[in-house]
C-alpha cells in the first residue's frame, strides 16, 4: 500500500459532511496507573486503565454552510447540544469513526487572510476504524 494522502478526506457529523474543511485530527490518550507495593524494588510497575480520543478539525469558515452554521449556532444562547456521531475519512474507504461530544467552536478572522472555522471534540467511548 503506498502512502494516504489527505486530499480526499473529509469529516461527516451524524450523517452530513461539513463543508470547507482542510484539516482534522485525533490524539489517543491510554491511561496507566501506578500499582507499586511497598517493598518493591524493582522499579515503578504500571497497568493500563482506560483509552480516550479527542481532537479537532478546522478549515476555512463559510455560514453558508448549513453544517458549519449548525454547529456555530447549537453554541449560542439558545442553542442545542448533542452528542453527534463523527467520521473521519483518511482517504477513499479509509476512516475512523464514534460517537463524540463537541468541546469548542471556534470562528477566526484576520485582516490578510481568510475567516476560520475550528471545532474540538471529545470521544464518547472507544473510536472504531477501517484503516486496514
Amino acid at each position: 500500500m503506498g502512502a494516504i494522502v489527505g486530499k480526499d478526506g473529509y469529516i461527516n457529523l451524524s450523517g452530513t459532511t461539513i463543508g470547507f474543511i482542510d484539516t482534522w485530527s485525533i490524539s489517543n490518550s491510554i491511561g496507566n496507573v501506578d500499582v507499586t507495593a511497598f517493598g518493591d524494588g524493582n522499579g515503578v510497575k504500571r497497568e493500563y486503565t482506560l483509552i480516550d480520543a479527542s481532537g479537532s478539525f478546522s478549515g476555512t469558515s463559510a455560514i453558508s454552510d448549513a453544517s458549519q452554521l449548525s454547529l456555530i449556532t447549537s453554541t449560542l444562547s439558545g442553542g442545542t447540544l448533542a452528542k453527534v456521531d463523527l467520521y473521519m475519512y483518511l482517504s477513499g474507504a479509509y476512516s475512523i469513526y464514534g460517537t463524540c461530544l463537541l468541546t469548542s467552536v471556534e470562528i477566526g478572522s484576520s485582516v490578510g487572510d481568510k475567516c476560520t472555522f475550528s471545532a474540538g471534540w471529545a470521544a464518547d467511548g472507544l473510536l472504531e476504524g477501517d484503516i486496514s
